[in-house]
């Protein structure tokens, strides 16, 4: 029973081992892209990724959003049940350009997304909207790293928010789009 706990022990800790040095050998840093059609027209879109306190109606996972808005600053923090993470607007150009820098500190990740919103051909009678996230990210942590790489990629907080954007833009009783 000892050898076989010891055996279990020593792969365990070896798996550890193996993570952490396979992710120090990826870079830290990373560029991703993910777009989607949403049906909406692109002032709408525009206003609801701008419309940071109402984040915590429709983004998943975010409790509360916290505003610190003044001429010089625009900064908001997004709770969840992780944490909080506060965000620098540090390019803001209506109704087509949004980036944000993570200004957090002590984080295992970083970086900017800069959103893009453009209109796109009518379908039918629907007004629709490429809505497209550009990510310069950094993952600080090797172990975090690993898994992003060969686990659940770079894109999949990025899917995530559009999906969530997507379903608040295109839910009943929102604005008719004919």
């Amino acid at each position: 029973m000892k050898k076989t706990l010891a055996i279990i022990a020593v792969l365990l800790v070896g798996s550890l081992v193996l993570i952490w040095v396979a992710g120090s050998n990826l870079p830290p840093s990373h560029s991703a892209s993910v777009s989607r059609i949403i049906v909406a027209e692109p002032q709408q879109a525009f206003d609801t990724l701008i419309d940071f306190k109402g984040y915590a109606r429709w983004l998943t996972g975010v409790e509360k959003v916290s505003m610190d808005w003044s001429p010089t600053r625009k900064r908001y923090t997004l709770t969840d049940s992780d944490g909080a993470v506060t965000y620098e607007v540090i390019e803001l150009m209506a109704p087509t350009t949004l980036k944000t820098l993570i200004i957090s500190k002590d984080m295992p990740y970083g970086g900017s997304w800069l959103f893009t919103v453009e209109s796109q051909p009518v379908e039918g009678d629907r007004n629709v909207t490429r809505v497209t996230i550009q990510e310069e990210g950094e993952i600080y942590n090797p172990a975090f790293r690993f898994f992003a790489f060969y686990s659940f990629g770079y894109t999949s907080s990025m899917e995530s928010f559009l999906r969530d954007l997507s379903s608040e833009l295109e839910r009943p009783g929102k604005t008719d789009l004919r």
